[in-house]
């Protein structure tokens, strides 16, 4: 394989996966083309979930992936993203309502 996936931080020290893709025959090398050629040349988005198993709880592993978001697909995960931000916004809101902080005096 000579392309490589790692973990390494931006210039603003955050963590980040870096995919480095280069041609060749190698099978794992035609995976990562296919990878990147889901997002169709340009900059665009990928959701990142993890995954829930009962093997997670008995071996102590977590896996999680990290899925391209193909830009006609697009329209439809903003649409899911707002319903998802709007309910944690919401849940947030009955918290905060329901332990109010005491204000200083």
């Amino acid at each position: 394989m000579n392309s490589r996936i790692s973990i390494d931080v931006d210039h603003d020290n955050q963590p980040v996966i870096k995919i480095e893709y280069k041609d060749s025959d190698d099978v794992r090398d035609k995976l990562v083309k296919k990878f990147l050629e889901t997002f169709a040349g340009i900059s665009c988005y990928a959701s990142f979930y993890f995954l829930d198993s009962s093997e997670m709880v008995v071996h102590n592993n977590r896996t999680a992936m990290l899925r391209p978001i193909p830009p006609a697909n697009l329209p439809d995960e903003v649409k899911a993203m707002t319903h998802f931000a709007n309910l944690v916004l919401q849940s947030k809101t009955k918290t905060e309502e329901a332990n109010p902080k005491k204000s200083k005096k």
